[in-house]
């Protein structure tokens, strides 16, 4: 028996009307139907490598109606086919991906399939690595919001990615500065073979508590749930409320990818149960039900997928195989410019240490750039920034005495202290160059600047620590060990 969707929910209620749940209905039919094709070409030795989405379909297609696709951020997880369908990713271009195609747009072909990627539609590049698209959300989000703009960001995963640090990071950073983001974790009760129980300690949903920002926990095999808890998480989002954390309980049917041996460590009865909750079942029964789709209807609608995804098959696997390695590697082709054939002549100026050239040049970035955004600990309390600011001061005219009396060679000695040059940038000055709003003590994290970046920042300066180096030995002129600064 399949199970029906939320009774109490109809889709007039969440703001669809007849069209757009059959477009709803078609959508995750589209899915399903990709994927079965998708496994079937790998058994037959046509495609390599395959990661199934069948179960899914529901909370991929349904949250990803309940955003603006011409102003929001997504970041799919390799298991979103109906995410990608449902933001604008056509049955051709993924099987592109599927057979590794030249014209594959995610990747040229590079990337294993369904590792999303589309600059011009806001979807940003997806890893094989778990969970690593979870700090260059919060990024994106806090882009946005730094420019002012209501568009949401929404990362997805597993249930298994909640285990890594990179989504406590981002869910900490989300929480911090109240961002338009929200994570979606698609609990399917395995992390490729290791169940929950296993692998979560309590809920996924109860950590959103620690965190500050509100978590649901949902059917995610009940469009109409997923539809209207993602509604609110939009409206929130959007509002300046903040983030949330929306868990979506659900199964895949196939294994983890194409191979993996599933029998080896879930029953067969199980799967079949699950089975029982089919979503794109059970929406087919609620169009029926309702009188929204008919016999023939059905049968047309079956039709037209069926041959639309013949046609992708046929087309991509006759399409051009990638024959270009350097492309896509580098943003801008690398051109050699003329030989160097006269020594430069010095650039005219006052002679100075490295800390005090590297502060000047980032205070000129910093005035031509007013919205510059810089991230650094302890790096936005006013007393603490006036305090370092007086030791950096000193520490340079420090510097420069000792390098003009020939007693240290500033190059050397600074070669361990540069990164306090930032910190003293990110400190001088608050209110001269771009206000409070401009300096965040925050953790630092690697990829920092390629999340603010892509999030559209002008500037973005990782601050470091510098009492690593206040006390570190440096060798001086003479070889000898200088103690201390």
């Amino acid at each position: 028996m399949t199970r029906a969707v939320n009774a109490e929910l109809d889709h007039r209620t969440l703001g669809l009307d007849d069209d757009q749940i059959v477009d709803m209905y078609r959508l995750m039919l589209t899915a399903r139907r990709i994927d079965d094709r998708m496994w079937a070409l790998q058994r037959q030795g046509r495609a390599d490598f395959v990661l199934g989405a069948s179960g899914h379909e529901a909370i991929q297609v349904a949250s990803a109606l309940a955003l603006d696709r011409e102003k929001d951020w997504v970041l799919p997880y390799y298991r979103d086919m109906g995410v990608g369908l449902a933001w604008g990713f056509t049955p051709y271009e993924i099987f592109l991906g599927v057979f590794a195609k030249k014209d594959d747009p995610t990747s040229g072909g590079r990337q294993l399939p369904s590792h999303w990627s589309d600059p011009a539609r806001r979807v940003f590049t997806q890893s094989s690595v778990i969970g690593t698209q979870f700090p260059h959300a919060a990024g994106i989000a806090h882009g946005l919001k730094t420019h002012g703009t209501d568009a949401v960001t929404v990362v997805y995963s597993g249930e298994g990615a909640t285990s890594e640090g990179d989504w406590h990071e981002a869910m900490n950073w989300a929480g911090i500065h109240k961002l338009g983001l929200i994570f979606v974790i698609e609990n399917n009760h395995y992390a490729i073979s290791v169940p929950n129980e296993e692998g979560i300690a309590g809920r996924v949903v109860d950590r959103a508590q620690g965190y500050g920002f509100p978590g649901a926990f949902i059917d995610g095999n009940d469009p109409f749930a997923v539809l209207s808890t993602m509604s609110e998480a939009v409206a929130r989002a959007r509002s300046g409320e903040g983030p949330t954390l929306i868990e979506a309980e659900t199964y895949r049917y196939y294994a983890h990818t194409s191979d993996d041996n599933d029998t080896l460590y879930r029953s067969r009865e199980e799967v079949e149960h699950w089975r029982k909750r089919d979503p794109v079942a059970a929406l087919r029964q609620y169009l029926i039900e309702n009188r929204l789709l008919t016999e023939e209807e059905e049968q047309k609608l079956d039709a037209e997928v069926t041959a639309e995804l013949a046609e992708a098959v046929e087309r991509a696997e006759g399409a051009p195989d990638p024959d270009e390695p350097l492309s896509r590697v580098y943003a801008n082709e690398i051109t050699p410019g003329p030989a160097v054939t006269e020594v430069e002549e010095v650039p005219e100026g006052d002679r100075v240490n490295l800390i005090t050239a590297i502060n000047r040049s980032l205070h000129e970035i910093m005035e031509a750039h007013p919205d510059t955004v810089v991230f650094g600990e302890d790096v936005h309390d006013d007393e603490l920034a006036a305090a370092l600011l007086e030791l950096v001061d000193d520490l340079a005219a420090y510097l420069d005495a000792r390098a003009d009396d020939g007693e240290v060679d500033d190059l050397h000695l600074l070669a361990g202290v540069d990164g306090l040059a930032d910190v003293e940038l990110a400190l001088g000055e608050p209110d001269a160059i771009a206000g409070e709003d401009a300096y965040r003590g925050v953790p630092l994290a690697i990829g920092s600047r390629i999340r603010l970046l892509v999030g559209g920042a002008e500037v973005a300066v990782d601050a470091i620590f510098g009492e690593r180096v206040l006390d570190a030995p440096h060798v001086g002129a003479d070889g000898e060990f200088v103690e201390g600064l």
